[in-house]
């Protein structure tokens, strides 16, 4: 059979595990060994206990592609034969699994060359469970040492509540930063952030001139929250750029010495419409992955009285370009699946993942003249987010004569 003859890889792949699978419970019945009891089955035929548990977690996965890794090498599988036919096994069942073993392989040569390039794609594809995890962290290792860059948390809390004036309308807040960043080589200047509140096809919905700081600033800026950086906290410098200003961070010392933590945020009163219009049917949350991060914290607070924003949807973006456009074609969903935690109303937000997270919710909470007790705090926690990225959290807007 020629390469272009073969089935799709997908298809293929799980055909051969689901070969395997079967030859190898086959055998488990012929020896009368437990595939759930792997200590057991080491124990009674003399194997390597990681050795039966690789079986028995491909016996009892009825995802065959997450199998994959389970499944052991020439060496391994003939050591298991071998015991297994020591203990009585029939020789018919002992080929059909030496069968279903080269089937397999011939699988893996035909579409990647080997099990690193097998695991990698099967990685790539997402699949269930942990979805890109391998290859997100060793991508946070490598784009550390490229950029010279790296935090321990990326940090995006964001607060939405119908306007105290106007029930209509919403008020916004967020607060964001990071925590524990490091520079590996000397770094003149990294952009830190820029922000802006757009339609759904990407319009501005304002300028900036209703942004209101958080807490004072003794510097008269309206973005940073300079009481709750720590360390080694570098210059901020600002530059215009196509759509907005952009905040950079300045050189510092290089490794831990130089490592600090930097927040941001502001309050915009009365910005969107609470409910859907021709121009807009999402309400959008999103934090930018812009420096390798090992961990996403991202916490959604809403208010009591918007349940349609309380079961959003994560999308996770690659962004090719260095300005997020709605209308991009560059953006490319990646197949990166995570979940929402529901903290419940008047949630306890303190973390390890980011020092004093209480009292910088606290400083957003005062600063909307809102109270911890009349809101949902929806978490989403990524380990090694991939950069550069866009996780949003968006939910369908209501029609305005369904919920009044």
């Amino acid at each position: 059979m020629s390469v272009l003859s073969e089935p799709k890889f997908d298809q293929h792949c799980r055909d051969a595990v689901l070969g395997l699978r079967a030859a190898l419970l086959e055998l488990y019945r012929e020896v009368k060994a437990d595939p759930t009891a792997p200590q057991d089955v080491a124990r009674r035929f003399s194997l390597n206990k990681n050795l039966s548990w690789k079986i028995s977690r491909i016996l009892q996965s009825e995802d065959a592609l997450a199998a994959v890794p389970n499944i052991p090498g020439n060496s391994g599988l003939t050591i298991l034969l071998d015991a297994m036919k020591n203990a009585g096994a029939p020789e018919s069942s002992i080929m059909r699994v030496q069968a279903a073993s080269r089937a397999f392989e011939r699988m893996v040569d035909t579409h990647t060359g080997d099990r690193a390039g097998l695991e990698l794609t099967l990685d790539s594809m997402g699949g269930e469970g942990a979805a890109l995890e391998r290859s997100r962290r060793l991508a946070f290792q490598g784009n550390s040492g490229i950029w010279g860059i790296q935090c321990q948390t990326r940090l995006a809390a964001q607060f939405v509540a119908p306007s105290h004036d106007d029930p209509d309308l919403l008020d916004l807040a967020f607060v964001a930063g990071w925590q524990g960043v490091r520079r590996l080589r000397p770094i003149d200047r990294w952009p830190a952030f820029q922000i802006f509140l757009r339609h759904d096809d990407g319009t501005d919905i304002s300028d900036n001139s209703n942004n209101l700081p958080l807490a004072p600033d003794k510097n008269g800026g309206s973005w940073m929250l300079n009481e709750f950086c720590t360390g080694a906290m570098p210059e901020m410098h600002s530059r215009r750029a196509p759509n907005g200003i952009c905040y950079e961070f300045g050189d510092g010392p290089v490794g831990r010495t130089g490592e600090f933590g930097c927040f941001y945020g502001n309050l915009r009163p009365m910005v969107v419409s609470r409910y859907a219009s021709k121009k807009d049917t999402l309400g959008e949350f999103h934090v930018g992955i812009t420096i390798p991060a090992a961990v996403l914290l991202f916490d959604i607070f809403v208010h009591r009285d918007l349940p349609e924003a309380l079961a959003p949807e994560v999308l996770v973006r690659g962004r090719l370009q260095t300005h997020f456009d709605y209308q991009d074609h560059s953006l490319i969903r990646l197949p990166v699946r995570t979940r929402v935690h529901d903290l419940g109303r008047n949630p306890s937000v303190a973390t390890p993942l980011v020092n004093g997270y209480d009292r910088l919710i606290n400083t957003a909470m005062t600063a909307g003249g809102w109270e911890l007790t009349e809101f949902h705090c929806l978490r989403l926690i990524l380990e090694y987010p991939p950069m550069p990225s866009t996780v949003t959290m968006q939910y369908q807007l209501p029609e305005a004569n369904k919920t009044r």
